[in-house]
């Protein structure tokens, strides 16, 4: 498997909800954990190239799934608030600067 480690430019609705404007991240096997800005951190496994996470901030937690693309450069998925894929879920997405 390819490394998702890197840093990924947020699309802005998520780059807004989190107030970040990057995903820093580092994949090791099946692991990984990473940052979203300065104030939340990121850590979760993969299952191929999707990414199933969990995500912690100074006043609130949730889930994340990410699914990438081949070459790592890029991914979709969704995020929301709370332990699980309940709602509310928003959409969010990310890229590897060019």
């Amino acid at each position: 498997m390819r490394s998702a480690t890197g840093t990924y430019s947020l699309d802005p609705a998520t780059a807004q909800f989190f107030n970040a404007q990057n995903l820093r991240l580092i994949s090791r096997g099946t692991q990984a954990i990473g940052k979203l800005g300065r104030q939340f951190a990121l850590r979760g496994s993969f299952d191929g190239r999707v990414l199933h996470a969990v995500w912690k901030g100074p006043e609130a937690s949730g889930w994340m799934l990410l699914k990438f693309e081949p070459d790592f450069t890029s991914f979709d998925g969704t995020y929301g608030d709370g332990e699980n894929t309940s709602p509310p879920i928003r959409p969010c997405s990310g890229r590897v600067p060019r």
